[in-house]
């Protein structure tokens, strides 16, 4: 290997660690098409998860699904409805993106992904997340969203198996 070459390794690794150092996932809470746009609401809980950073005490008691929902929903495309006769709130979507400044970058795991949409979904006052869309680079997450639900407590009960 030439010292030219060795420079030129020695950079590259440098930009990689660098641009890996930079890039984040940026995550934001939007009422949804079915709630009612509400910028306040957005502001109150974006705040409240920013303040939630680092906590997990609370992930444990979010529910979630990829595939399926609870009973009393009904899915028609990319939209979600309550059932008559069930009390569950749509209480809007989590929008997760990987960034590095304004470019997509490369990506992000499932599990980091569930992760920040329970903690806003905490910071929501949710208590269950349901994968609504995902998008993929490679074997990572690019961006996804999950819709951010309030559960009919006879549900929630039959989910937990009480």
């Amino acid at each position: 290997m030439t010292k030219s070459s060795i420079t030129h390794s020695m950079l590259v690794l440098g930009l990689g660690l660098m641009l890996a150092s930079c890039s984040s996932m940026k995550v934001s809470f939007e009422t949804s098409e079915i709630t009612g746009d509400n910028s306040v609401r957005n502001q109150q809980v974006n705040d409240q998860y920013a303040k939630m950073s680092g906590q997990s005490t609370v992930l444990s008691k979010i529910l979630s699904s990829d595939n399926s929902l609870p009973e009393g929903f009904k899915k028609s495309g990319d939209l979600i409805s309550v059932e008559k006769g069930y009390n569950h709130k749509i209480l809007g979507k989590v929008y997760l993106k990987e960034r590095y400044g304004d470019i997509p970058w490369a990506g992000f795991s499932e599990q980091d992904a569930l992760i920040e949409a329970k903690r806003m979904a905490a910071a929501a006052g949710g208590d269950f997340v349901f994968a609504a869309f995902k998008a993929y680079v490679n074997s990572s997450i690019r961006d996804c969203s999950y819709w951010i639900i309030k559960l009919d407590p006879k549900v929630k009960k039959k989910l937990l198996g009480r």
